[in-house]
């Protein structure tokens, strides 16, 4: 899993990517939360090739979301909230490929929890 780093309220990260159906391909991207936030994905890939997204979270792994979407991009978003006794815990978002192999983009974007 590539780890992101921390995740607070406003930032923006852009992570490139390259993913097939072929074995067991997953790409994992893991960061660390210490604010209950709403976190926003958008994942960009060629129309030819479905991938899906789904936010988790380490410590429990537990699946909190499962995203699919149109043939060449999912939106998809979450609301995270630490629950380990320090105030922080730690999310991932992976991407999961259903069909074909390609390049993609993912754009997180992180925003207050109302």
């Amino acid at each position: 899993a590539r780890k992101i780093g921390s995740l607070k309220h406003g930032d923006c990260y852009t992570i490139e990517g390259v993913i097939s159906t072929s074995g067991a391909d997953v790409d994992a991207h893991r960061f660390l939360v210490k604010e209950e936030l709403v976190v926003q994905a958008t994942l960009i890939h060629p129309s030819d090739v479905d991938f899906n997204l789904t936010f988790v979270d380490v410590e429990s792994n537990e699946v909190l979301t499962v995203c699919t979407g149109t043939p060449s991009s999912q939106v998809c978003q979450a609301r995270l909230e630490p629950q380990s006794p320090e105030g922080e815990s730690l999310f991932g978002i992976v991407v999961l490929p259903t069909f074909g192999e390609s390049g993609y983009s993912l754009f997180l974007r992180s925003v207050a929890a109302q």
